[in-house]
């Protein structure tokens, strides 16, 4: 499911198409607990997580990551100015000293923060929003300390590629090679890849792609999280998925 908005050139008709949706996706509470669940223990103290979209993922890093120790930082940045100031509003006043919201800069198609400044970058549905995704996780590995972790969650199957990822600014959906050989151009050692959601495959297909439906079904989305998400939880956590909707990285910066 799509999270967070990023893109080189976004446009203002897919930032309000997509601002609707992650108001529906916010009900997946079930699937961003499985997702955290699998990468908390990459999660260093010095966070950042690019594209915050409305904060759905960021209540997760504060209430189950930040709060549980002390010294520890998130950073989230967010490049549609709709979102950023929902992240504003939301974050500033009840948190003001445990984390900075700011707007995303890209400069020549590259992130741009000082080097060695995270020791985790976390970005949940959020790489496929960006033309030039080569050039960006080149970015990320400067900006990281060695030793630290890059984390990518986003849409797997061109097959499955649909109207609605158009609609919501998607460039791609990522084959598990693909995927990898931008982390290993980048320098990073891979530490963990794998497909998320095998189940979601078929209903995606069907609703997505064949039917071409443009936008969530909010009543389908809550009987999916509380129904089916925690049988594949448990099924794949046990066994593993051979393919899945989306694939989970996870890249170390050598030391």
């Amino acid at each position: 499911m799509t999270q967070h908005s990023i893109a080189s050139s976004h446009n203002s008709r897919a930032e309000g198409v997509l601002e609707k949706e992650l108001a529906t996706v916010r009900l997946l509470v079930n699937y961003h607990a499985w997702i955290f669940s699998t990468i908390q223990h990459h999660l260093g103290k010095r966070l950042i997580e690019i594209g915050g979209g409305i904060g759905t993922f960021s209540d997760l890093l504060i209430n189950r990551h930040l709060n549980t120790a002390d010294n520890r930082t998130l950073e989230i940045l967010e490049p549609s100015e709709q979102l950023f100031e929902h992240l504003s509003l939301k974050y500033h006043t009840r948190y003001p000293d445990l984390l900075r919201t700011g707007r995303l800069t890209l400069t020549k198609r590259v992130f741009t923060a000082a080097p060695e400044q995270y020791d985790t970058v976390v970005m949940i549905n959020v790489l496929e929003h960006i033309e030039q995704d080569q050039y960006f996780a080149d970015g990320v590995f400067k900006t990281l300390s060695p030793g630290g972790t890059f984390i990518v969650f986003s849409p797997a199957l061109p097959f499955l590629y649909s109207e609605l990822d158009h609609r919501v600014g998607h460039f791609r959906r990522y084959t598990k090679c693909g995927l990898a050989s931008i982390f290993t151009s980048s320098g990073f050692h891979i530490e963990q890849l794998r497909y998320m959601d095998m189940v979601g495959i078929i209903p995606w297909y069907l609703i997505n792609v064949l039917a071409g439906s443009c936008s969530f079904n909010s009543s389908l989305t809550k009987i999916y999280d509380r129904f089916v998400v925690p049988f594949t939880r448990f099924a794949e956590d046990s066994c593993g998925a051979p393919i899945g909707k989306n694939l989970l990285i996870v890249g170390r910066k050598p030391q």
